[in-house]
């Protein structure tokens, strides 16, 4: 049953023409995009929508630019462990790439206007379905060889992006600032099974537009709007595949063509907060309200929600722990998260680990860790 069920999970990811007549008919293929390829651990915890680390600006609200008073530069690499049963039927997931950094982000001051570029993996998606047996219509019960599929799915973003903060906002005690950030995403689909394999890539924009309150150096608020990339092109196919359901004696010989998709990330709405309780305490919070319906009618659109506490234990180390929690159809996770983040002028680093094991769906337990490194000049 785990092989037949995981050859039909692949036929149906694979397969979406079918040539019957002639000419031939070629319908459009909606890319699947699972949530355990998007990633959501930012510089702080999972708050970033009132204030950001250098290495995650990219990720967080563009109108965050103005934390940043001085030249600035920041890298994060981020581990996401392996989700041994993703989708049943013992088919893993795990990151296309780990080793590429996650974030990158720089920062420029021009008086009361931040100019920034930065580089984000927004999202990263591959299926192991392990080693399948190899059967023909000679050989039904296979001859002990094997082969392993690949499904592989990324998109990876470069940004600019620019904030303004008003000089004058009711008096010196306030201060609002409004940013605008664009973003050139990089989506390649790849898909590989024996005799066949088919590749998919297109470039898309999106954008973001955000606004941040602060009051003194006790309340910040901030809102941003994230418009989600739409990707279309075509499938390119390479040869012919003979396949068979292992264990059911169902045979396929399908002809591949070319095939239209399309691929689309969610829109997002999002509110945040960061307040200072007292010389060593601090709390943020943040809610997200993201647009499935826009991308999938089928699937109902969710709210995510995070919040973070912040120690600051000396002038140069500070800690963090927080939660994230989110729910995709019936894919609930709810990470719990730990941090530290010193500050050796002109170096930051940071480190965060996450895990949502204790209270998630089987689909979503996994471990994240970020380790970030910037540096102000």
């Amino acid at each position: 049953m785990k092989r037949i069920g995981q050859a039909l999970f692949f036929l149906i990811l694979s397969t979406s023409i079918s040539i019957a007549d002639d000419p031939p008919r070629t319908a459009t293929k909606q890319l699947n995009l699972f949530p355990q390829g998007f990633t959501f651990n930012s510089g702080l915890g999972f708050s970033n929508l009132a204030t950001s680390t250098i290495w995650n600006i990219s990720a967080a609200n563009p109108a965050s630019l103005a934390d940043f008073p001085e030249i600035s530069a920041g890298v994060s690499m981020q581990y996401a462990s392996r989700i041994e049963d993703a989708f049943g039927f013992d088919i893993a997931y795990e990151r296309v790439n780990p080793w590429l950094p996650q974030s990158f982000g720089l920062v420029l001051p021009f008086h009361a206007f931040r100019m920034g570029v930065g580089f984000n993996q927004k999202y990263s998606h591959s299926l192991d379905f392990g080693e399948i047996p190899i059967l023909t219509v000679n050989n039904p019960q296979g001859s002990g060889e094997t082969y392993h599929p690949v499904f592989e799915t990324y998109v990876y973003s470069g940004s600019g992006m620019i904030s303004y903060a008003l000089p004058r906002f009711i008096n010196p005690s306030h201060g609002l600032a409004l940013g605008a950030q664009i973003d050139v995403d990089f989506l390649r689909n790849y898909q590989e099974i024996p005799r066949l394999s088919a590749t998919g890539t297109d470039q898309a924009i999106s954008w973001k537009a955000g606004i941040r309150y602060r009051f003194l150096d006790l309340l910040k608020l901030g809102a941003a709007f994230e418009k989600g990339a739409s990707f279309s092109g075509n499938i390119e196919w390479e040869e012919y595949a003979l396949l068979m359901i292992p264990d059911s004696g169902f045979i396929s010989q399908s002809q591949f063509q070319d095939t239209p998709f399309t691929a689309d990330l969610p829109d997002r709405l999002s509110f945040g907060w960061w307040l200072k309780i007292s010389e060593q305490f601090s709390l943020a919070n943040d809610f997200s309200f993201v647009y499935w319906e826009n991308v999938y009618s089928s699937l109902k659109n969710q709210m995510d929600i995070s919040g973070s506490v912040y120690f600051l234990a000396s002038e140069k180390i500070s800690f963090s722990a927080g939660f994230y929690s989110t729910r995709w159809e019936l894919n609930d996770a709810f990470f719990m998260s730990v941090g530290i983040l010193a500050n050796f002028k002109p170096l930051r680093m940071e480190l965060t680990v996450a895990d949502s094991h204790l209270a998630s769906s089987d689909t979503r337990k996994q471990t994240l860790a970020r380790l970030g490194l910037g540096v102000s000049l």
